[in-house]
């Protein structure tokens, strides 16, 4: 988490634990630093943005190939270069975009429902938000629910700390106190944001809220019927209207 200070405040981070009169501690501290923060820095959630966290996606095509092809067998070599061979060539005809039914790649992740009403509660609140226009982008400054409305004074500190933490609580703090929701200007549909839940689902309802309230997406009309305050239940939302309802 480290990957964005400066090499001075990482060195002032290691005196600290370096202090220590125990071996061991000393030993873990340089072999962290060494591995973890030098050989291999982008080992945290988010730091790779836009990337799967879990090999779920992989899982799920090996077993794919598994109960559909190969049925579960151990295949001789000569066979299973047939099979492979076969389903490459299956997979390139239904991803052909000449093709009338064929399979698109989906570039964008699917927005459940529940995150529609949660965003678009987050867009009723309408919290104070400040906006900054950079090349290609414009920038958008919040504080998390619970926490007092942003100010000028607060982004400012925001911008004097960044990459300068004395310690994990510290960033930690840093972390939590703004989050910024960034929406490109050639695409403005697409947006990140900085809070932990778009860093695992690359969805969030910062992101799809701060769209709503920039009119950027067409909202469903299913996520309007939950008041305000309230949470979805589980399940599919009914259709059919309740019997004599006066309009």
């Amino acid at each position: 988490m480290y990957k964005n200070t400066n090499i001075e405040n990482v060195n002032s981070v290691r005196l600290i634990w370096r202090a220590v009169k125990d071996k061991k501690v000393k030993d873990f501290v340089e072999y962290f630093h060494a591995h973890w923060l030098q050989k291999k820095g982008l080992w945290f959630t988010g730091a790779a943005p836009g990337y799967p966290l879990t090999n779920n996606g992989l899982e799920g095509t090996n077993s794919s190939i598994k109960r559909e092809h190969i049925l579960r067998e151990r295949l001789p070599v000569g066979q299973f270069v047939r099979k492979i061979v076969d389903l490459v060539r299956k997979w390139s005809e239904d991803r052909d975009p000449l093709r009338t039914n064929y399979v698109a790649f989906c570039e964008t992740p699917t927005v459940p429902l529940k995150l529609w009403t949660s965003a678009y509660h987050w867009a009723l609140e309408n919290r104070k938000v400040l906006q900054r226009k950079g090349e290609g982008h414009i920038r958008y400054y919040t504080t998390a629910s619970g926490k007092q409305p942003i100010t000028a004074r607060m982004l400012t500190e925001y911008d004097s700390k960044n990459g300068v933490w004395d310690s994990f609580e510290d960033f930690v703090e840093y972390y939590r106190s703004i989050w910024v929701v960034t929406v490109l200007d050639d695409v403005p549909k697409t947006s990140s944001c900085t809070c932990p839940a778009f860093a695992k689902k690359s969805l969030c309802k910062h992101s799809l809220g701060m769209k709503i309230r920039q009119k950027l997406v067409t909202l469903p009309e299913e996520a309007k019927g939950i008041p305000l305050g309230q949470k979805r239940k589980r399940g599919r939302p009914a259709r059919a209207k309740r019997a004599l309802l006066i309009q």
